[in-house]
């Protein structure tokens, strides 16, 4: 849909790899118990208040003592899923094995990190801000490339400072994605499963258990096939909006990005990602055959879709842009060193990576996909450090020359008398 002041993009959307959106939060594990392969969770003062007296005595007894076992026991033999629960998750067979096992050890706490949930509607979503972060990644990385720009001083240290400088703006409110609004992504009940993650080295060519146990969101790769449907609104009002700057006007944001650049940029960066992780990561170890998967239907998106990663254990390349990119790696003595790659990645049940979506675009204009470049889009009013007429002292310092346009309009110079 597009009025002119709006663009309204359809998303069609597939999950490939099982995701995890977290929001910070652990299920209380005194407030949850297992029953077969499904975890229960439920809300402790309503249950306590259905006791009968002779239950709720016993069971403030067993608080006062502390008893964290026999707490566990008790409840497991009182609470009823059908009246008691208030929603429950599917688990993994190797979560349901570590909870029956270790049940009675007081030293386990057994928590379960659930999903980013929408209200209190206990309904798991996809944040549009997850997905809009992603998309800002791979438009920052495709913008740098196209416009062939250079970081250095404090725009290669600076995160915030990089993108300011790539996106061409001063100040947040001129920042380009401004004009781009991403709507949140409600999961169906029951798409969702409570998974270990698993930490891969190839190095070693070992798994190691994290000790993590997150719900994510079924997925190609296990067989869930879960689809959804979100919309991506361009406010196209902000195209040639200018506002006022002291005496003069500016372009409200630094460059308008349409739905078409954000396809293409989003097909090419996370592509190189996919292929990239599989032939370093995947192609020779036990683990290949689901990251060959994932290549295999990258390898079938016709043109009006891509790929996008989203969420936690997506990896630091993922989440940074190729020809700066710099990850911290642990080595020897604790002592961290920036790489160009990770060294390890993680697993989701031990096979799965994480966090792979394919999105489809319905309605674009796909003859100006593959087309389109930064260049195409940038406002045709440059940014105002680009209109300066810029003057350049010849003093040498560490930073490299300095610019001095600023200083021609606040420091006027009079003229002599003759």
């Amino acid at each position: 849909m597009n009025n002119g002041i709006m663009r309204a993009v359809e998303v069609e959307g597939m999950f490939l790899s099982p995701v995890h959106v977290g929001w910070g939060n652990e299920l209380d594990p005194f407030c949850s118990f297992m029953r077969g392969d499904r975890l229960y969770y439920f809300e402790m003062a309503s249950v306590v208040q259905r006791f009968s007296e002779r239950d709720r005595a016993e069971f403030l007894s067993l608080v006062e003592k502390n008893n964290l076992i026999e707490i566990r026991k008790f409840l497991n033999t009182r609470l009823d899923p059908s009246r008691d629960a208030l929603a429950s998750i599917a688990v993994s067979e190797s979560v349901v094995r570590e909870y029956s096992g270790k049940i009675d050890d007081p030293r386990n706490q057994l928590i379960f990190e659930p999903f980013f949930r929408n209200g209190n509607r206990f309904i798991p979503a996809i944040p549009g801000s997850s997905l809009k972060g992603a998309i800002r990644t791979a438009v920052i990385d495709r913008v740098l490339e196209d416009r062939h720009i250079t970081l250095e001083g404090n725009t290669l240290r600076n995160p915030r400072a990089m993108e300011s400088w790539v996106l061409g703006y001063r100040s947040m409110e001129a920042d380009p994605f401004k004009a781009l609004k991403v709507e949140d992504v409600d999961l169906v009940p029951g798409s969702t499963i409570i998974y270990h993650v698993f930490n891969y080295s190839p190095n070693r060519a070992t798994l190691t258990n994290l000790g993590l146990r997150f719900e994510a969101a079924r997925s190609y790769l296990d067989g869930g096939n879960l689809s959804f449907r979100t919309v991506l609104q361009f406010f196209e009002g902000f195209k040639d909006k200018t506002i006022r700057a002291g005496k003069d006007r500016r372009p409200a944001i630094s460059m308008y990005i349409e739905p078409e650049f954000v396809l293409s940029a989003c097909r090419e960066f996370y592509l190189k990602n996919l292929h990239e992780e599989h032939e370093r990561f995947y192609i020779n170890s036990p683990y290949a055959e689901e990251s060959r998967r994932l290549v295999e239907a990258a390898s079938e998106l016709s043109q009006d879709e891509c790929l996008i990663r989203v969420g936690r254990f997506t990896q630091a390349e993922s989440k940074s842009i190729n020809r700066y990119r710099k990850v911290m790696v642990r080595g020897r003595g604790g002592r961290s060193r920036p790489m160009d790659f990770g060294t390890t990645r993680n697993l989701a049940d031990g096979r799965y990576p994480m966090g792979w979506l394919k999105l489809r675009f319905i309605g674009l204009d796909l003859k100006k996909v593959g087309k389109t470049t930064s260049r195409t889009i940038w406002q045709h009013r440059k940014p105002e450090r680009d209109k300066r007429k810029r003057l350049v002292s010849g003093t040498p310092t560490r930073r490299g020359s300095v610019d001095l346009s600023a200083l021609k309009k606040k420091y006027k110079i009079k003229k002599q008398k003759p």
